[in-house]
């Protein structure tokens, strides 16, 4: 790249040609997450009602481990305006659960452990590596900050069913009052599946799912 000269000498333009790399890969970034957003079922032209956010990550493993900060900090804080319950002296919130299968990455695990988040792992059982939404409805309560499903395991490139579990938690919050949000897990899948099926929704066109970590590396079993 030819180096800015200014009136200051070499090294201020040096300075200067760092800033417009700088600012030339950040538009680049929020390019690739607005074009992946879209292709994850996401709107070109968003509302206040109808916001999202994206951003890159080193591997995926910190993807889904950001997705996790944000599941263990909103719906938090959604249970905390529940006063009742906890004046009753029901379950607090200072607990919260994770559910999710063990068709997961371990970085799910990771997370449980290191932020103090029960987790609720669903076992695999024989001839069945994925989970749906029978699976998930015993362990979901009012201290559940979210359910994450994967789209593409790495055992076998099936994906969980995720229209299910969303339907699943869409009938929750209207019978129960809880407001469980819906990660999707698409390392592995998130760059084949709206390729393969394009008609087939596991993304932000269902209404629970509110973040997908996807990855660009992973394609080897889906």
């Amino acid at each position: 790249m030819r180096d800015f000269q200014t009136p200051e000498g070499n090294e201020a333009g040096m300075h200067t040609t760092l800033r417009s790399e700088k600012g030339v890969a950040l538009m680049m970034s929020l390019g690739a997450i607005v074009i992946i957003g879209v292709l994850m079922g996401g709107v070109l032209f968003v509302t206040t009602q109808d916001y999202r956010v994206g951003s890159n990550t080193m591997r995926s493993t910190r993807a889904a481990a950001t997705a996790d900060l944000g599941l263990n900090r909103v719906p938090v804080v959604w249970n905390l305006a529940d006063n009742n319950r906890m004046q009753a002296g029901d379950k607090g919130v200072d607990r919260p659960n994770l559910v999710f299968g063990g068709d997961v990455h371990v970085v799910w695990e990771k997370f449980c452990r290191y932020f103090d988040v029960e987790p609720l792992i669903i076992p695999l059982q024989k001839n069945r590596y994925t989970i749906g939404p029978e699976d998930v409805e015993p362990l979901v309560d009012e201290n559940t900050i979210g359910v994450a499903a994967v789209l593409g395991t790495t055992f076998t490139g099936h994906s969980d069913d995720i229209v299910g579990i969303n339907d699943l938690l869409v009938d929750m919050q209207e019978k129960r009052g809880l407001d469980v949000p819906l990660h999707v897990d698409a390392a592995s899948g998130g760059f084949v599946w709206p390729f393969l099926y394009p008609h087939s929704e596991w993304d932000f066109r269902l209404d629970r799912v509110r973040s997908i970590n996807v990855s660009g590396h992973k394609f080897g079993l889906v």
